[in-house]
Parts: C-alpha cells; structure tokens; sequence
C-alpha cells in the first residue's frame, strides 16, 4: 500500500469512498429506482396504448377510406347512368328538332311555292290582259271605222283563248 500512498493515494479514503458509494446506491435503490420506473413502466403503456389507439384509428381510417371509394365508385356509375341518358335526351331531342326544322321548311317551302305560283299567274294573267289590249289597240288602228269596237275586242279574246 506504500506505493499507493506514494502517489497519493490512501487506503482508508478509498474505503469511504466504496462506503459511500454504497450508502449512495442503497438510497437510490430504495427510494429513486422504484420511482423511476413506475414512470417509465407508465409511461411504456402509454406509449403502448397509444400505439393500439394509432393501429385501431389507422383500420377506421382503412375502412373509411374503403367505404368512401364505394361510395365514389356509386356516385361515378350513377353519374355515368345520369350522363348516359342526358346524352339520348339530347340526341331524342336533337332528333326531334331537326324533325321539326324539316315540317318547318317543308311547310314554307309549300307555301313560298304557293305564293309564287299566286304571283307567276297574276303576272301571266296580267300579261295577258295587257297583250289583249296592245292587239286590241293595233286591230282597232287597223280596222278604225269599219268595225265596232267591241266586235274586235270580243274577237281578239276568243283568239286568244283559243291559241293557249
């Protein structure tokens, strides 16, 4: 033990330092160390419940997810039905209108043509009249006074009737 004692070292203080080591480890032992992991044991099914809480709301979570795409996936082919039968009633009533249209220009054109044959006569008949009254005027210039006016003018109408 001299040479321990030569550096500086003494015996009977590394007594009291194992002594109070001890002493020191005992008064943990009793009194800190059961503490310590009381909270440490609370605090490891703490974290273990929560644990149990995340995997149990992660599966509602699952499942509302699923029961969401279910529901999407309803809404989707509803959707697609309500797209489906918008596209044949607009076709329906495409159809039905271009129908219509067609009634509409055939009818007018029916009475276009109507009114053109109206009008081709009345100018026809008034070409006539007037074509009637020019030979009228010429057979009258060239029969003047050797024939009644209305002689010539009944004559020149039976020609004409005759030549159509």
């Amino acid at each position: 033990m001299d040479s321990l004692a030569k550096i500086g070292i003494d015996g009977g203080s590394i007594l009291i330092y194992l002594v109070n080591y001890g002493i020191l480890l005992g008064v943990l032992s009793y009194f800190v160390y059961p503490k310590l992991i009381k909270i440490i044991d609370e605090r490891r099914e703490q974290i273990q419940q929560n644990l149990d809480e995340a995997s149990r709301l992660r599966d509602d979570i699952g499942e509302q997810i699923k029961k969401h795409k279910t529901e999407k996936d309803l809404l989707m082919s509803e959707l697609e039905r309500d797209r489906e039968a918008l596209k044949k009633d607009l076709h329906d009533k495409k159809t039905e209108m271009v129908m219509k249209m067609d009634e509409e220009r055939t009818k007018m054109m029916e009475e276009t043509r109507t009114q053109i044959e109206s009008e081709k006569a009345k100018i026809i008949k008034d070409a006539e009249s007037k074509i009637v009254e020019m030979i009228e005027r010429v057979v009258r210039r060239i029969l003047s006074t050797q024939v009644p006016e209305d002689v010539v003018k009944r004559s020149v109408q039976e020609s004409w009737k005759n030549q159509k």
